[in-house]
């Protein structure tokens, strides 16, 4: 699995430390100090993959050869307390081969490095973890002086910037994600702290030149203890983040299974529904046929089929004046609007005619007179 690293130190004086003995060591070359005198050779070390030095283009061509470089660094700085160069340190992704490995580090040297105007020595470490595995990084000294034709200039305060150093960090996680995802790795490094990640992981501790020195020859030390305990109590959050994981990756299953579960039986009801419906639907086409119903007005009759079932005309192809003598028919009499007056003075044995009614009564009262 890809980690994150990257740091950022000053290699000084005050600290007792030269950039000969420095470069020497990382490009595993034997270096001889001009100013005093002293030689580091560690020509016998291993895991020293690649190194190289990397110029801006104004940089003079002296500038390429390593001894030369840092000799000339440590000349232009007179002060017993002066900061002589900075180191950059960052880990490879393991999963990118080792021309994969050197491609990443150039790319993010030279645009970040060389591109503002320094000169960068790499080196390309590879040594064994305790864990058998390999533990590639990048080690990069760079100077802190602008050029000037034939050699160097001011020191240039803006490269101390937080800002700068912060960019670095944030622009290597770029870089290698970038050649991560290249290379078909679905593996990703954050540049931000644990915390900021939302992980619950102890942040990795160093082991240091000296304590591993000591367990190169077998020999524990307290550094290397610290070490190994962090790094079980990681490994046992780590299990425990697996467990919880995989708890709740079961938990979604059944989710899914349960809501799979729900669709189905839904569905299964609403077919049932609609089966319910068709038949109750043909039921009723089937009723409505029986007694005559009309299949467009549900829940009552049509007009001319409830008539034909009574044994009548429709009422809507007459005159309601039309339809009174055939109801009066039916039951027995005759139209009242057509015979009312003719039929009362029938039975009364009057005459049809007011004329002969008024006779009759002048008749009747004269013979009650003469008597």
């Amino acid at each position: 699995m890809a980690i994150y690293h990257l740091s950022a130190k000053v290699i000084g004086r005050s600290s007792g430390r030269s950039t000969t003995a420095a470069a020497a060591y990382r490009a595993g070359e034997r270096i001889e100090d001009g100013r005093t005198g002293q030689v580091f050779d560690y020509t016998r070390k291993g895991g020293v993959e690649h190194a190289e030095i990397i110029t801006p283009a104004n940089a003079p061509s002296w500038m390429s050869d390593r001894a030369q470089l840092w000799n000339a660094v440590e000349k232009v700085e007179a002060r017993k307390d002066a900061q002589l160069a900075r180191e950059v340190e960052f880990a490879l992704p393991r999963e990118l081969t080792p021309t994969q490995r050197l491609d990443l580090a150039r790319a993010f040297v030279k645009e970040e490095f060389v591109g503002r105007g320094m000169v960068a020595d790499l080196a390309i470490h590879n040594p064994r973890h305790p864990d058998g595995q390999e533990r590639p990084h990048c080690h990069v000294m760079i100077t802190m002086r602008n050029l000037t034709g034939e050699g160097f200039g001011q020191k240039n305060r803006e490269w101390n910037g937080k800002d700068l150093l912060e960019g670095w960090r944030e622009r290597w996680a770029e870089h290698a994600n970038r050649a991560l995802e290249r290379a078909g790795y679905a593996d990703r490094i954050d540049h931000r702290s644990l915390e900021a990640q939302g992980q619950d992981r102890e942040p990795q501790p160093k082991l240091g030149p000296a304590a591993t020195a000591l367990e190169r020859r077998g020999e524990p030390s307290e550094r290397g203890d610290h070490v190994r305990e962090v790094a079980a109590r990681n490994a046992e959050r780590a299990a425990l983040e697996v467990e919880r994981r995989t708890i709740w990756e079961r938990l979604d299953q059944v989710r899914a299974a349960l809501t799979a579960l729900r669709d189905r039986a839904e569905e299964g009801v609403r077919k049932r529904i609609e089966t319910a419906r068709e038949v109750m639907d043909a039921a009723k086409q089937r009723i409505d046929g029986l007694l005559g119903r009309s299949s467009t007005r549900q829940g009552t009759y049509g007009g001319a089929d409830r008539d034909a079932v009574l044994g009548r005309p429709p009422p809507d192809t007459q005159p309601r004046s039309q339809q009174t003598p055939d109801r009066d028919a039916l039951l027995g009499r005759n139209p009242p609007n057509a015979v009312q007056s003719t039929n009362r003075e029938a039975l009364l044995g009057q005459a049809s005619g007011p004329s002969d009614r008024i006779e009759k009564s002048y008749g009747a009262d004269n013979d009650r007179d003469r008597q």
